[in-house]
């Protein structure tokens, strides 16, 4: 695209006017910011294993449910997980370990009277931006630990299984974040140490947006 925009605007037939010219360059610009974040997003998923916690439907008795099962998968797989040492066997870990993972789910169903099946997963799943206290994770696929609560129709709740980010401190998360892998870049771009983050993770939303309608996705 760039190539094809640089080829356009040197041509000695192609004759702009001054907004014209402006909004190509506003338009070189974007599409330049928009591929490095896409880049940095893929490199940042690379290093983290995300959680993807599905409730039942979005009556306040089942996101109350939710909430309970996710602090139970979270202790088991946190305990699972103390040994790993990158994304990748955090990763393998996990879904070694599905079935006693959503069997602690099941547990938390049942023992609050309900009779939903409960299912976990590790797959490739699309996240929108998200923010957190201290944090935020740009749109794109991660990696994700999914647990789904019977029908799967209810509000989503997200984290970061590993690191650890769900279960640390605010004023902990950056030394998690090292400790299981993560960059200084990784950690400066999460924390908005890079002014405008938050914004740019926008834009490589919409921009993720456009992709999938022009793919007809």
């Amino acid at each position: 695209m760039m190539g094809k925009l640089k080829t356009y605007l040197l041509s000695p037939t192609t004759k702009l006017h001054r907004w014209e010219a402006i909004f190509l360059v506003i338009l070189a610009a974007a599409v330049l910011c928009c591929g490095w974040l896409s880049q940095r997003q893929a490199e940042l998923a690379g290093r983290m294993v995300r959680l993807h916690v599905i409730a039942n439907s979005d009556t306040e008795e089942d996101q109350a449910l939710k909430l309970l099962v996710r602090d139970a998968v979270l202790a088991e797989a946190s305990a699972y997980l103390e040994g790993a040492e990158d994304a990748q066997q955090a990763s393998a870990i996990l879904t070694e370990h599905l079935g006693d993972l959503a069997e602690v789910g099941q547990s938390v169903v049942a023992g609050k009277g309900y009779d939903y099946s409960v299912s976990a997963s590790v797959e490739t799943t699309h996240f929108p931006t998200k923010t957190y206290e201290g944090f935020a994770l740009p749109a794109g696929a991660y990696q994700a630990l999914r647990v789904v609560i019977g029908a799967g129709e209810g509000q989503n709740w997200w984290c970061v299984v590993f690191p650890s980010l769900c279960v640390s401190a605010a004023s902990e998360w950056q030394d998690t974040a090292v400790s299981g892998g993560l960059s200084q870049d990784d950690v400066a771009l999460m924390s908005g140490a890079d002014e405008g983050y938050v914004l740019r993770f926008k834009c490589l939303e919409l921009w993720d947006a456009l992709q999938n309608c022009i793919q007809g996705n």
